[in-house]
């Protein structure tokens, strides 16, 4: 009896190595699953000797002998990159591929990129997207000449930064209720740089202090305003998070911008604002990129 229990047990725990060997494999490079539209497969891609996990998203018949252009999300705080799934869908759909990934300290659930929360770094972000961005652009079959980059909440903030440096490696830029407003008040809230505690909190999540230091001496919008590309902004009206005047102030004071306000959408992805991007995104990318 006693040999029958340790046999059972030790087919149980060859069980739960084998789940957790192939539920590893699932964030390994190359790894591949095929969705309803798309060809998902894991494409790391390594910023200042992190490796960022990433998703690749390709069409069903994709042929790497062509050259497609791409669109390279960006996704908020405490989020990751597999939130943009169905919005990669509709970019595959219109001829494009799609990547999205997990940034550095960017989830304090998602471990699939090395970094904690904790450690929150806007100018580390920065940094992950401009590698990725490089990266993405030399893959042989992408059209380097038509890459968009698109952020949304904090992702949009951090899209904000990199594209001032980007300028015209970038084709056109999608914000979707990006926090272009991060950090303006913290001149308010402290007397000076220094008074800015060790520990922060930020929706509820305790980060370093670092993070609020870091914005201490930056203006998103302005910076962001360097770019002069075409950019479209989605943002609901009901946003309670980042109000949506933030967004048509932007609109305003971009060189060559449209804003879309959604009704009723609030912060966070919806069906309002999924129907906001797949009814403008590529109309607005078609007459800006034909010209």
């Amino acid at each position: 009896m006693k040999k029958l229990v340790f046999i059972l047990i030790l087919c149980l725990c060859l069980c739960i190595t084998a789940e957790s060997l192939a539920a590893g494999r699932k964030t390994d490079e190359g790894y591949t699953t095929t969705g309803e539209d798309y060809t998902m497969i894991v494409h790391r891609v390594d910023s200042d000797g992190v490796s960022i996990y990433g998703r690749l998203y390709l069409p069903l018949d994709f042929d790497e002998s062509k050259t497609y252009p791409a669109f390279i999300f960006s996704h908020g705080l405490n989020n990751s990159a597999e939130g943009f799934d169905s919005y990669a869908s509709n970019v595959v759909k219109n001829g494009w591929i799609g990547y999205s990934f997990d940034f550095v300290g960017g989830s304090a659930v998602q471990r699939r990129t090395k970094g904690s929360i904790k450690t929150l770094s806007v100018l580390t972000q920065k940094q992950n997207l401009l590698d990725i961005t490089a990266d993405i652009r030399a893959l042989p079959f992408v059209d380097s000449s038509r890459v968009v980059l698109c952020g949304a909440s904090m992702g949009g903030a951090i899209t904000s930064l990199a594209i001032e440096e980007l300028g015209n490696q970038v084709s056109a830029v999608v914000l979707i209720y990006p926090a272009l407003s991060l950090g303006n008040n913290l001149h308010e809230q402290f007397a000076s740089k220094d008074e800015i505690p060790e520990k922060v909190d930020i929706n509820g999540l305790t980060v370093h202090g670092q993070f609020y230091a870091e914005l201490w001496d930056l203006n998103i919008l302005e910076s962001a305003l360097n770019y002069t590309g075409p950019v479209l902004i989605l943002h609901g009206d009901a946003d309670s998070t980042v109000p949506v005047s933030v967004s048509i102030e932007a609109a305003s004071l971009f060189a060559d911008a449209e804003l879309v306000v959604v009704p009723g959408a609030n912060h966070g992805f919806s069906q309002a604002l999924y129907k906001a991007f797949e009814e403008n995104v590529f109309r607005f990318l078609t007459e800006k990129m034909s010209k």
